[in-house]
């Protein structure tokens, strides 16, 4: 047992140095895999931003924008993509899907009214669009307007959206 006791210190102290090390190296390549990363996103903010004000076909620009807007959403970059799809929207104030992604973008920031406002441009724009249903049926049921709501999922799952019926089901019985 004493022999067991004089060799731990040795032991420890030649692998010290060597888990010290490989801790530096991990270090290292999470910083490096980091920089790649960030270097990856600026170069592609910055491709997008640059395929929209260059653009001869202000649909292109708007495509461009939405896009971007969708990578800063799942950044959680919610001020940047509520920006971008402004911006997009301003380009093409007939784009459809940046009405209902920055309606999301409102309601996961709580302005569940201009969340509404967005989603039924949205609807008027393509009545058959049953995302922007569905989505204006969680901003309604954010409001207390569970009726509405059920209103607006019934009318999203005879559209096609695929998570209406779990909506009905929870709330509309």
């Amino acid at each position: 047992l004493d022999m067991f006791r004089a060799n731990k210190k040795p032991i420890f102290r030649k692998l010290k140095p060597v888990v010290t090390a490989l801790f530096f190296m991990l270090v290292l390549v999470y910083a490096v895999a980091t920089y790649q990363r960030t270097e990856v996103w600026a170069d592609t903010n910055e491709l997008m931003t640059q395929a929209a004000l260059n653009t001869s076909s202000r649909a292109s620009g708007a495509a461009a924008m939405f896009y971007r807007g969708n990578f800063k959403d799942m950044a959680q970059d919610f001020k940047g993509a509520r920006t971008d799809y402004n911006f997009a929207l301003k380009l093409n104030p007939e784009h459809v899907q940046a009405y209902n992604n920055r309606a999301i973008i409102k309601g996961v920031t709580g302005d569940f009214e201009g969340s509404i406002a967005d989603l039924d441009k949205a609807i008027e724009l393509n009545p058959e669009y049953g995302d922007a249903y569905y989505n204006r049926g969680l901003a309604k049921l954010q409001l207390g307007l569970i009726d509405e709501a059920c209103d607006d999922w019934y009318n999203a799952k005879d559209r096609g959206a695929i998570n209406a019926s779990r909506m009905i089901l929870q709330h509309c019985q």
